[in-house]
């Protein structure tokens, strides 16, 4: 067959395939998302922080904790918080958490599923929201009131089920970001000049009623974010007086952050994307959040968080070239 003949037969095909999916997939329907749901924003911001929780951790209240870790998960994530369990928050693999100093709370809506659960371990915290992921805000608005009022802490983490953390090598981190001279900050990788979704058949839709601007805060992204408690203590009592809406990270991190909180965004600490980028330069790895998105199994069956953890703890050093690439190329 000639090449102009091919050509016009894969143009054909191509036309043709274009044609029957504007046919059929015109009439697609989808879950069309709705505007943030302002009551339940205003009843989590003016009840007491106990009357959205079912179930709460154990812990020493007399305790000021280093690090309080929120991991976000859902009800039917039982075994990706046992393999957390066994993996970065075990006691076993870092002295914060031997010595009690480091305190992790997984986070999870309603269900009648996870009393045994909670009964067994002791750290879930269950708030009495419906477990969808557009209502994740409103589950991490009951966890942060919650924490407010229950836990002392140097820090505040707020990360999500498929992302792991190398704890201790975090905390050495944090003390050093901590000698950057600002009272008020957030670490995190971020997003900048991002416009809010309006599309209702996308999980980030924002309404223009829930949020009228056309630019949105440079924000944190949301596999993991770490608030000094000055700025935890901010945001907290700012959110309630925020109209919400439904994507958390750029809601907390972004307009209910903005002008009370410094964002450093730090690449050599955490990283968004498939890559073992670490600044070695002090002597030591320094990346201590990664996002797994399946990427350390060969598969998109589950998360291999073990895998991931495996691979965090001894992270390859990259040169100075590459340091600055990866700074410019997140940081920018």
């Amino acid at each position: 067959m000639k090449f102009e003949h091919r050509c016009s037969v894969y143009l054909v095909l191509a036309a043709s395939y274009c044609l029957l999916f504007s046919f059929f997939g015109s009439g697609k329907e989808c879950a069309k998302a709705t505007n943030a749901n302002q009551t339940l924003h205003k009843l989590i911001n003016t009840l007491p922080a106990d009357k959205f929780v079912l179930e709460s951790p154990s812990m020493n209240y007399a305790t000021t904790y280093r690090i309080v870790f929120l991991v976000i998960s859902a009800p039917y994530e039982r075994d990706e918080r046992d393999e957390i369990r066994s993996t970065w928050t075990a006691r076993g693999n870092s002295q914060l958490r031997m010595m009690d100093d480091a305190l992790v709370i997984f986070v999870l809506g309603r269900s009648p599923f996870v009393a045994e659960e909670a009964l067994e371990h002791h750290d879930i915290l269950q708030t009495d929201v419906e477990d969808t992921y557009r209502n994740m805000v409103y589950k991490i608005e009951v966890a942060f009131r919650w924490v407010q009022a229950n836990v002392k802490s140097e820090f505040v983490v707020k990360v999500d089920s498929d992302t792991v953390i190398h704890v201790d090598r975090l905390s050495d981190q944090l003390r050093l970001l901590d000698q950057r001279g600002s009272s008020h900050w957030m670490a995190c990788f971020h997003n900048t000049n991002s416009r809010p979704i309006r599309d209702t058949c996308h999980s980030w839709y924002i309404s223009n009623e829930d949020f009228a601007p056309s630019t949105i805060p440079n924000y944190c992204l949301g596999p993991g974010y770490v608030l000094k408690r000055s700025s935890f203590e901010r945001i907290v009592d700012k959110m309630g007086s925020v109209k919400i809406f439904e994507v958390e990270d750029a809601f907390f991190t972004g307009v209910v952050a903005k002008d009370l909180v410094d964002l450093f965004c730090v690449a050599e600490l955490i990283v968004p994307r498939y890559t073992d980028y670490s600044d070695c330069s002090s002597g030591s790895p320094s990346l201590s959040v990664l996002n797994t998105h399946f990427q350390f199994n060969g598969s998109k069956s589950r998360k291999n968080l073990t895998a991931a953890y495996e691979r965090l703890k001894e992270p390859r050093c990259h040169n100075v070239l590459t340091r600055l690439f990866y700074r410019y190329d997140y940081c920018r």
